[in-house]
Order: structure tokens, then sequence, then C-alpha cells
């Protein structure tokens, strides 16, 4: 099973809570045919893109959300009032792991918060790494998501499906989903300049600072996340582009402080701006600027 980062604050906890409380039945059903839609009628339906087996035994697939009008669904770390996706797929058969790659989501305001996500329609490719290669791949995913409109309803959706190696289908939307995902810093033409780490009370400011050598338009905003096994949420904080730097904030806040130990290697950093994301792994200490 797969733990999706958290970044909710107290405050999101709380609001999240009560929208669960008091949001309409989420769905909860089997998919019977190959390529079988399931998730809540009338505003979100899901279906698996079958994809294809790779040489290296690996079968690259996809898990597709339509959205009805208006309607939005979550990135893998939404901001601080959104629900996290998650994925268990502990039912599966000869499936060792299971990797996401997530297309470039957008930045929307929602009664002036911040949230991160899809609207129309997610294309989210899943690369299927088999226990015995050559086999097919028994899938059983359990999907836990939130959708938000003028209202946000969590949905937890079930998506089964036999991967085989004699069949593909859908390869150019999935490679086209592929083509959004997050690129290195180099090929966009970023340096990482490195981060200050400071200790406030019982939590974590840290300050990233980038150099950037592309126009990445008016609105930037740069998330940060933990990698598992971090015990912590995330409170997002501002992004601000002065000239060629880039220079970002979060608070980390551990859910123990007591034997906590902020890993820097494991802080991801992502930077969208325009219809790109660049992501940077660990957040080393500053070096000669």
């Amino acid at each position: 099973m797969s733990n999706a980062s958290i970044n909710l604050g107290l405050a999101g906890l709380a609001i999240a809570a009560v929208l669960v409380a008091t949001s309409v039945p989420t769905a909860n059903s089997r998919a019977s045919d190959p390529d079988g839609e399931q998730g809540h009628p009338g505003i979100v339906s899901l279906d698996l893109l079958h994809g294809w087996r790779d040489p290296s035994g690996s079968h690259m697939a996809a898990i597709r959300f339509k959205l009805a009008k208006e309607w939005k669904t979550y990135w893998r770390s939404p901001g601080q009032f959104g629900f996290p996706p998650q994925f268990d797929w502990a039912d599966s058969m000869n499936l060792k792991a299971l990797r996401f790659h997530w297309p470039t989501p957008r930045v929307f305001d929602s009664y002036g918060l911040r949230v991160v996500g899809y609207d129309n329609e997610l294309i989210l490719p899943v690369e299927l790494s088999p226990t015995q290669s050559g086999d097919d791949i028994h899938l059983d995913l359990v999907i836990e998501f939130g959708v938000c409109r003028d209202i946000c309803i969590p949905v937890r959706s079930r998506v089964t499906n036999l991967l085989s190696d004699l069949r593909t289908s859908h390869r150019r939307a999935i490679e086209e989903a592929l083509g959004k995902t997050a690129i290195a810093p180099h090929r966009a033409g970023f340096r990482h300049l490195g981060c200050h780490i400071r200790k406030v009370d019982r939590s974590f400011v840290v300050t990233s600072h980038i150099g950037v050598g592309v126009n990445l338009g008016d609105t930037v905003e740069a998330i940060f996340e933990l990698g598992d096994g971090q015990a912590a949420w995330i409170e997002p904080g501002e992004t601000v582009v002065s000239g060629s730097r880039i220079v970002a904030n979060a608070g980390i806040v551990p859910y123990q402080m007591d034997g906590f130990i902020l890993d820097r290697s494991r802080i991801v950093m992502t930077v969208l701006g325009g219809d790109r994301a660049v992501e940077f792994s660990g957040c080393a200490e500053p070096s000669d600027r």
C-alpha cells in the first residue's frame, strides 16, 4: 500500500472532517468488464486504460478520471485544505510494486484558498511491476480521493482488471499524459541554490532558493512534500519570484516532536509555473551563491 503525502494543517483537518461527515454517500464499485467505469455518478467516473507491457517486464497502464463541469480532483499533494488521494493494491495478485506518474497539475483559487489538482479529465499513468515477469497481473486497486465544486465529496472506488502482455490499448493517450509529468531541474534551466532550515517552537521553517533561466509566467507555486517515514504535515508558505531567483518556504510540523529528525534528503519540492512542473529531490544546505 502506498501512502500519499498529507499536507493538511490542523485547520485543514478540521474542515476535511466536516466535509466527510456532511457529504453524500460515496461509491464503492467493481469493474466487471475490461474497461468498466466506476466513481460517483454524475460527478466523476473512473476507468482503467489497459496500456501495454514493456520489454523490461513492467506494465504501463493508466487510471482515467472524467469529471463533470466545474468539478475538480486533487494532485498527490492537494494543498492545505484538500484530500490527498490514497491507493491500496494489497488484494492484487502478481504485483510487486506500483509507481504513479503524475501529470502537471493546475493551481486553483477556491474561496481564497490554494488548491492543486485537475479539472475535466485526469489520465494518471501507473507503472506496475509484476512479481513474476511474463505472467498476467490481477489488479485490484482501491482509490480514495476527493472531488470539489461548491462542496467537497470523498469518493471510494475500486478498479479491478486483468493486465496481460497480449493486449495493448490507449497507448497514445497514456504517452501524452507521461509527457506532461514533472521534468528534472537541469532540463528546465533551473539550479537549486540550497535550503535554509530553522526550528521555530515545535515546527521547522524551510526556505529554498532556486536559480531560474526561463520565464515562468505570472503565477509560480512551489509545493513541498516529505518522503515516506517522515511523520509530519506541511503548512504551505509563500513563493516569491525576484528576477532570476525563486524563494519558496513552507512550515513542517511533526506529529510528535520527540525523536523527530528532519531528513533533508527526503524533502521534495515541485515548482509549478505556466504549463510546466519541475521537481527537486532533496534540500541540501546552501553552498556559496
